[in-house]
């Protein structure tokens, strides 16, 4: 960084990246390499009052800083101040910009949309995207056009819409530039590159933040941190994808290696068969298995073990199963509570006064083993759960009648979750109680004490919509120990915006405190985590993929792309109840032919291993599956193993290249060289599978053969100028495994 002068323009390098600025906060220019980028002058932070519909630009002072720049700014039209840090950083050629909106009026709270913009000149510019082109990711933008990939979060009452990958990235074939988040730091931030007449365009950030007097840690003031990088543009959408990996790697890389599928209720008389089907983690109700019969858990565990599988202590967080007496929720209705998945339609005051029986009761509660309450769950309850509205009702949902299992005298009974805040912050007896020192985790621990024996890992189910993920909360004690900024909506039943804590940034503090017990202890984190699997990215070490029950249809090629782009080399996981011969698959080889096939086929293109749950007490099943899963299980394995690569230095030519779908997992034959096709087309494909061995930067790669291992037939390679071409043949809507090989010729071994 260079400043010339007390009141010059101040410039700031990093890479070959260049921003000036003026004095008072405009930014007068962006560099990139030697091309000048941006279209004009600009102040690039905004911000609108969701309120009253005003937009306003800041402006202030630009300061030298120790680390950086700092501006200091200010909208007074809107009442608000604004405070931005700009460091480069250490790894990756960004600029990390931490950017803190102060509240200036008198109002208690704000619903303010911080924006970021940088219009760029006209130019043929590319919208980068992995759902555009399976080539390379990027499309040739129109004008008036608006680019914008979105997940939305549905809520009960309204739509929360957040950016499906966490960054935006544009090129115009010779340069690239992005705009991105850290995972660690949650938020709904939402990129679009819109583009006007004749090549112009603005790429641009929004992030609604709610401003509260009540949020002790960051009174009147909400925050952001998001970056500005480069990349190389000849690699377009899968460059950016690299890029951002860099810039925090750990996040995306596996610290347990690729110990299987996930797997459930996994009995011992079945272990052995699980483990040649891929399945690496057991997942249980350890803590019930304990409190059933002690004997019989121990047993179970050590076979676990003996078995090389993980042992996963299952916990729901988010929410508090409680026992109901039967037909209360019948006897309790409210129509006019708004349905939505496994809401429950009661009226909150009936739910409180149901909750309030139980306080002073010391008799332990039927939820849970171990020495907890019904007092000690009610004082949890009472700390803990959300108000989902101003008026302070709490919500029901995920409600059963007559399905209580757990306790005796309860037996038989209605149950249902109370959605709950997890922040391990809350005043005691809170969610940390009961995951960790009295049931559940605690009681596990307590149960082994003297064993010998110890559980692998944390098993945490989002339940998704189910149990409050895209909920919001309106308690303000909540909001003194929260973390993170509060957000806003408009809500259809008043047609006013408010401001609450949305539980799907909140749990973030949930996962963090986890993540630092997990490390404390030596155990892993897996998670059942679709379609909020960017919030926990840098938290599990498995990701679950999803749950998936219709045998007739295969799952979405598009969600696994994207389970896998978020997750790089970390281990993702489905849970797949076909392959436990549900939904009438017939329990024969035709059955797993049929049906079975198809499914490990597809998830042998992103990586994905097929886990499954509920016929871990059947042999006759597994002894069915291991035919077909074993060789996949093994492939899978492998290639992750290699380890998978976000670029994949190929191209495909041919009749049918356009439906091609490919993936590269490591870099040398001699280490593990291998590329995933798939065909979405309905004809035979044929075609050509160029790519090159490694970087300029590597040592040359020298491939003596490839073998495409489902078949075993081995493959004619030709190189030429360091490009090596292979041609195949691919039939319709099938997943072909390419290895490539050296002189020792390793071919890896499936059946």
């Amino acid at each position: 960084m260079a400043i010339i002068g007390m009141r010059s323009d101040v410039i700031q390098r990093q890479g070959t990246q260049q921003l000036v600025w003026s004095p008072d906060g405009c930014l007068k220019a962006y560099h990139v390499g030697k091309e000048s980028l941006l279209a004009k002058a600009v102040y690039p932070f905004a911000a609108l009052d969701a309120k009253t519909g005003k937009t306003a630009y800041f402006t202030g002072a630009v300061s030298q800083t120790a680390a950086g720049i700092l501006l200091t700014a200010e909208a007074p039209v809107l009442q608000l101040g604004l405070k931005v840090h700009i460091k480069r950083s250490a790894d990756t050629p960004f600029f990390i910009i931490d950017a803190e909106v102060e509240n200036r009026s008198a109002d208690r709270e704000r619903a303010i949309e911080l924006q970021f913009a940088l219009p760029l000149r006209k130019d043929q510019w590319n919208f980068n995207s992995d759902e555009i082109d399976v080539q390379n990711g990027a499309i040739s933008a129109l004008p008036d056009t608006a680019y914008e990939e979105l997940r939305i979060l549905v809520n009960p009452r309204f739509e929360m819409p957040m950016s499906r990958l966490p960054f935006l990235a544009v090129d115009n074939g010779e340069t690239g530039i992005m705009l991105g988040h850290p995972l660690a730091q949650p938020r709904f931030f939402r990129y679009v590159f819109q583009t006007g007449t004749a090549g112009s365009g603005i790429l641009k950030m929004r992030v609604p933040l709610g401003i509260s007097t009540d949020t002790a840690k960051f009174p009147g003031r909400a925050g952001v941190t998001f970056f500005l990088g480069e990349f190389d543009a000849a690699t377009h959408f899968r460059g950016a994808l690299q890029q951002y990996y860099r810039h925090a790697p750990d996040h995306f890389r596996t610290h347990i290696g690729y110990p299987g599928a996930w797997g459930l209720w996994i009995q011992p008389e079945t272990m052995a068969l699980a483990g040649k089907c891929g399945i690496g983690f057991n997942q249980r109700e350890w803590d019930l298995d304990f409190s059933n019969d002690p004997i019989d858990a121990l047993h179970i565990l050590r076979e676990t073990h003996r078995h090389d599988l993980k042992a996963m202590m299952y916990a729901e967080p988010w929410g508090v199963f409680l026992p109901f007496p039967k037909n209360w929720l019948q006897e309790h209705k409210d129509s006019s509570v708004v349905m939505y998945y496994d809401q429950a339609p009661v009226d909150a005051a009936a739910l409180k006064t149901y909750v309030e029986s139980f306080r002073h009761d010391l008799s332990p509660t039927e939820r849970f083993p171990g020495d907890l309450t019904n007092d000690d769950l009610y004082r949890i309850l009472q700390n803990t759960a959300i108000e989902i509205n101003p008026a302070g009702d709490w919500r029901l949902n995920c409600y059963w009648p007559g399905r209580f299992e757990w306790g005796q005298q309860r037996f038989g009974d209605d149950y249902g979750m109370i959605i709950v805040n997890s922040d391990p912050e809350l005043t005691l007896p809170n969610r940390q109680t009961i995951t960790f020192e009295k049931a559940r985790y605690g009681f596990i621990e307590r149960c082994l004490n003297g064993s010998g024996e110890k559980m692998d890992g944390y098993y945490i189910d989002s339940e998704a919509y189910a149990a409050g993920w895209s909920e919001c909360n309106f308690r303000r004690d909540h909001w003194t120990v929260a973390d993170l900024p509060l957000t806003y909506a408009r809500f259809p039943e008043d047609g006013k915006i408010h401001v609450f804590q949305h539980m799907a940034l909140a749990h973030n503090d949930f996962l963090r405190d986890i993540r630092r017990r997990a490390d404390q202890s030596g155990r892993c984190i897996g998670s059942n985590t679709w379609p909020f699997a960017a919030f926990l990215i840098p938290y599990v070490d498995f990701l679950g993929c999803g749950e998936f029950f219709n045998k007739d249809a295969l799952p979405s090629l598009a969600d696994f792309r994207e389970f896998r782009f978020l997750a790089g080399q970390k281990v993702v996981t489905t849970m797949d109840y076909v392959l436990n011969f549900e939904g009438n698959v017939p329990v024969s080889a035709e059955g797993v032919e049929q049906y079975m096939e198809p499914r490990l086929n597809m998830y042998l293109q992103y990586g994905i291993f097929p886990g499954s749950g509920n016929a871990g007490d059947s042999p006759e099943k597994y002894e069915l599956l291991v035919p077909v899963m074993e060789p996949y299980a093994k492939a899978i394995e492998a290639i992750n193993q290699a380890g998978w690569q976000a670029n994949t230095r190929s191209e495909v030519t041919g009749d049918g290249a356009s439906g091609i779908l490919v993936e590269r997992w490591g870099t040398d034959p001699a280490n593990g060289l291998y590329f995933t096709l798939r065909n979405r087309g309905k004809k035979t494909a044929v075609i050509q599978l160029r790519f090159q061995p490694a970087n300029r930067a590597e040592k040359k790669v020298e491939i003596a053969g490839a073998v495409e291992l489902l078949s075993g037939a081995t493959l004619p390679v030709a190189a030429e100028h360091g490009v090596w071409t292979i041609p195949l043949e691919i039939a319709p809507e099938r997943t072909i495994l390419i290895q490539c090989v050296d002189e020792n010729e390793r071919v890896l071994t499936l059946k």
